[in-house]
């Protein structure tokens, strides 16, 4: 398990498909747009854990 920032951009992109949000942008955008969508369902970006990443 890695968090947010561990993630490389195949990792952020297949996160955004499973949320059905935009995948294309660089990664700086993309980790933004995930920190979003976290924030969004109640979690915190700061501690969630991505299960098979990493």
């Amino acid at each position: 398990m890695s968090k947010l920032c561990g993630l490389n951009v195949v990792q952020l992109r297949e996160e955004l498909q499973k949320r059905s949000l935009v995948t294309s942008s660089n990664k700086e955008v993309l980790v933004a747009r995930l920190r979003e969508a976290l924030i969004d369902e109640g979690k915190n970006p700061d501690e969630f854990k991505f299960d098979g990443a990493g």
